[in-house]
């Protein structure tokens, strides 16, 4: 049986993701700060912080998938450093961690300086960053800029759903808006593939008829 672990499971979107995962046959853990809204007797609950280096590395015993949830949705908390160091500082706790025990994952990265929305606005400041397993399953999303609170909800969608990467790839989205930034990070999965020598002789064959 798949064992998860979910950061910030007591929030609302990780609740209704733990319950999703249990009635899937999977084992759950949740850390969290807040104890869960309702307890399952399937889920465990850990609790405390994901800034707990030891802590994290201790709930992901035995565990083969990470959810990360975990993060402070605003950037009107009274202290503006606690918003950097939760979702920054927090999330790249997570993924050292999932690292080091062997659970492959991959992070993608787009800045708010390559859209032309964003420049136009001259709102470049930020990015988006998007963790998903090896296999392109998303686990978690941050976002850092302006209108993040509009941008993530595509996000938390989708890893309430399971989605995989590839279905943020095939949507389209308006010309130029910010929304372009995440289907941007969603193609960034695939740029490692475009430098395989399988690909790039395929490219050469295809040159061949023009």
């Amino acid at each position: 049986m798949t064992r998860i672990l979910v950061t910030g499971g007591s929030g609302f979107i990780g609740k209704h993701l733990a319950s999703a995962l249990i009635a899937r046959g999977r084992q759950v853990r949740v850390l969290d700060l807040q104890p869960p809204p309702r307890a399952l007797p399937q889920i465990e609950h850990v609790r405390g912080s994901v800034l707990d280096r030891d802590l994290v590395d201790r709930a992901m015993d035995d565990v083969d998938e990470v959810y990360h949830l975990a993060g402070l949705p605003g950037m009107w908390v009274p202290r503006k450093a606690d918003f950097h160091a939760v979702n920054f500082g927090g999330t790249e706790i997570v993924i050292e961690t999932a690292r080091k025990r062997g659970i492959k994952i991959r992070i993608l990265r787009w800045p708010y300086h390559d859209n032309d929305r964003a420049q136009t606005e001259r709102e470049t400041q930020g990015h988006i960053k998007v963790v998903t397993t090896a296999k392109g399953k998303i686990l978690g999303a941050s976002i850092v800029g302006s209108q993040a609170g509009e941008l993530i909800t595509t996000w938390t969608l989708a890893i309430a759903q399971g989605l995989n990467i590839r279905a943020l790839t095939s949507i389209v989205v308006p010309y130029p808006t910010l929304s372009e930034l995440g289907k941007r990070a969603a193609i960034d999965y695939f740029t490692p593939s475009l430098t395989s020598p399988w690909v790039r002789r395929i490219i050469a064959w295809l040159r061949l008829f023009g």
